[in-house]
């Protein structure tokens, strides 16, 4: 099933010690104490989503391993391996925030994807 992709570049935020600092990425990952980076970004909902759509954020292998994903501080479950399913908790405007391990120097950024559901067949129908 193809999606419609929506790369959520910059600007980011990551959480260092006491205060939130801005970032744009792709971008180097920003030196911390701790080995976890806590990143958000805010977005507004797509626009003209029809209701057999449905909205997931996609996670790049360079965030390493996944810790939590929040949107506007609610946990969201994974769908799949690095796939969580938004449809459910959007409004308008959201703040997505991601807790994680880095693998890679450089993390890459997530995307919103917009997928239309299939149709259900009716097994009682002839």
């Amino acid at each position: 099933m193809n999606a419609y992709r929506i790369r959520l570049a910059g600007p980011w935020e990551w959480w260092d010690v006491d205060q939130w600092n801005r970032i744009s990425l792709p971008e180097v990952v920003p030196q911390r104490d701790s080995k976890q980076l806590r990143l958000r970004r805010g977005f507004h909902t797509p626009s003209n989503l029809d209701p057999d759509e449905t909205v997931s954020v996609q996670i790049p292998d360079s965030f390493g391993e996944i810790l939590e994903v929040n949107i506007d501080s609610q946990p969201v479950a994974a769908s799949s391996d690095r796939e969580f399913d938004l449809t459910s908790q959007l409004n308008d405007y959201h703040h997505l925030e991601v807790c994680c391990v880095p693998l890679e120097t450089e993390l890459t950024p997530p995307a919103l994807l917009i997928r239309q559901v299939p149709a259900r067949r009716d097994l009682n129908s002839k």
